[in-house]
């Protein structure tokens, strides 16, 4: 006989699935729309459950996910949303627990090749009349952009490609992402990059050395090739964030953000994204995602000490990067955080101190 106490978490999540179908049938009508949604998001939190195997707060924040694709708003921006996290969710899920420790060096060198020909494309870019051949197809650049869509982009795939150039052998050929930051001409590229560097030095005791260097080279970017700019994000943070407490405690609804901001206008701007994947997030799941953040975040900054340096730099750059840009809503700068945060978490499991998910034995 199944023990009601034993399951009562599954019998719990069940129930919410029963009562968001339930919902949506008498909403919406129809049988069968409503179970394809209950089907899904059934799968949804079952591969949340097994996702905290890899770690406990993406598992949480998965399921997370999944309730909030169907409530308070189900549409097609909640739907696409829910499978592309769930897609970077399966990605982390396969590195964590299935990548062996001697071939993560594998997919680090891919990351560090995509960025050079990223920064071979920026110079043919830049070196061209403003019409760029690439594949046999005729293209039109304003600035350079490498392999991404805009300038903001490059100058994300470069800063999270810099760590991946700080190991054994490779440091050598760091000036290959550091071009490909100047070319791209964009602050929060090497805003991110910086923070990342003072996170390396002050884990490797160099830290007001660092500090220093790192201090001198913002300023001379700043003066020389591009000066930061927020009003236009500050405004937005602070509409954002009005919005959100609206409803502080279930968000919007994933994938909302455009949606309920569609027809506001910033400085003569649409910002489609929030340009802050924190507020984003609290914005769109609630409180909650705020809550898993933290927890996650804190018991990650636990285990870094005997950590290898380069992917915890590179949480510094992908977390920078995330409060002034939006790496996680584009996908190719979304699947290298993704990446390196499972690297993080694989490396950290294998160094040290505390158990890294929570065990059903525990």
């Amino acid at each position: 006989m199944i023990s009601l106490r034993n399951n009562l978490p599954v019998v719990v999540v069940a129930g919410f699935i029963i009562m968001m179908g339930l919902y949506r049938t008498v909403d919406q009508g129809g049988i069968g729309p409503t179970y394809e949604m209950v089907m899904r998001l059934a799968g949804i939190v079952a591969f949340g459950v097994v996702l905290m195997r890899a770690n406990v707060f993406w598992g949480l924040f998965l399921i997370l996910v999944g309730f909030s694709s169907v409530w308070p708003s189900y549409n097609a921006y909640s739907q696409t949303a829910m499978m592309n996290i769930l897609v970077a969710c399966v990605w982390y899920y396969y590195i964590v627990q299935y990548v062996k420790e001697d071939h993560i060096d594998h997919i680090l060198d891919a990351i560090c090749f995509i960025s050079v020909v990223s920064v071979i494309s920026a110079l043919a870019q830049f070196y061209s009349d403003g019409t760029f051949h690439y594949f046999g197809l005729e293209m039109s650049y304003g600035d350079p952009t490498g392999l991404s869509g805009n300038k903001n982009g490059m100058s994300a795939v470069m800063a999270m490609a810099v760590p991946a150039f700080m190991r054994p052998r490779r440091y050598v050929f760091v000036w290959i992402p550091l071009l490909g930051l100047i070319l791209a001409d964009s602050f929060g590229g090497l805003l991110a990059v910086g923070v990342g560097f003072v996170a390396w030095g002050f884990l490797w005791g160099r830290g007001k050395t660092v500090v220093a260097v790192v201090f001198v080279s913002m300023a001379l970017f700043a003066v020389f090739i591009d000066a930061p700019s927020g009003s236009s994000r500050l405004d937005t943070w602070r509409l954002g964030w009005d919005t959100y407490l609206m409803r502080p405690i279930h968000g919007w609804g994933l994938g909302q953000w455009a949606v309920v901001m569609k027809d506001v206008k910033i400085h003569g701007l649409y910002f489609m994204q929030a340009h802050n994947d924190v507020l984003q997030g609290m914005f769109e799941l609630g409180i909650g995602f705020f809550v898993l953040l933290l927890g996650w975040f804190a018991q990650t900054i636990g285990r870094i000490h005997d950590c290898d340096k380069y992917p915890v730099m590179a949480l510094f750059i992908i977390g920078t990067n995330a409060l002034v840009n939006f790496p996680f809503h584009v996908g190719f700068t979304a699947m290298l955080s993704v990446t390196w945060l499972a690297i993080l978490e694989k490396k950290l499991r294998s160094s040290n101190q505390i158990p890294s998910s929570i065990h059903h034995a525990q």
